[in-house]
């Protein structure tokens, strides 16, 4: 996967794999534990993302609850990217991935059995400057603010993206925002 240091958790590497000498289907479980500190009555206050590849189909679940499910028969090249900030909880948390090799309905060998997955969950105080919440700020984020300069919108909208607060979205906010990149470059996250 691009942009990841993660290491295959299914895999074959040899692709000595016929059908008969593995498994089809592979089961994981992982448990963490998270304190965020939150208010009665407040959601919890972080964000969790993932991106996920399974030669070939899988479901995601956190806490029990299905986040997403992949049954096409097959696109191992495909690489889902999962906000799963609604299913986390303070306290105990439960991520399980149910991997299939072949089609949903007919497990069967097709070479390789792969699962490849990244996540990461971040507490959120507040990140300036990335304004479409990913944490990150990079180029998407400069996109923003550059449409604005290009094609202006409504007022009240634009204060999110007057980074300098002199009251109007201009180069000189596009220029601050350069200076707050979170990689080299603008480079994403992700």
């Amino acid at each position: 996967m691009v942009n990841t240091s993660a290491d295959h958790i299914w895999h074959d590497p040899e692709s000595k794999s016929d059908g008969s000498t593995g498994s089809n289907e592979a089961f994981f479980r992982l448990k963490f534990n998270l304190e965020f500190p939150t208010e009665v009555g407040t959601p919890i206050a972080g964000v969790g993302i993932a991106r996920i590849s399974v030669d070939d189909d899988y479901e995601l679940y956190i806490n029990g609850e299905l986040v997403l499910e992949n049954k096409d028969n097959g696109f191992a090249d495909v690489v889902n990217k999962i906000d799963f900030t609604p299913y986390l909880r303070n306290g105990e948390n439960i991520l399980a991935i149910h991997a299939v090799d072949g089609g949903w309905d007919e497990p069967r060998d097709r070479l390789y059995e792969r699962v490849l997955f990244d996540a990461y969950i971040y507490s959120i105080t507040h990140v300036p400057a990335d304004f479409n919440n990913d944490l990150c700020v990079d180029r998407d984020d400069l996109n923003l603010v550059l449409n604005t300069i290009r094609k202006p919108i409504p007022a009240n909208n634009q204060v999110k993206l007057d980074l300098n607060g002199d009251g109007v979205v201009n180069i000189a906010d596009a220029r601050k925002l350069v200076t707050l990149f979170t990689n080299e470059r603008g480079r994403s996250c992700w």
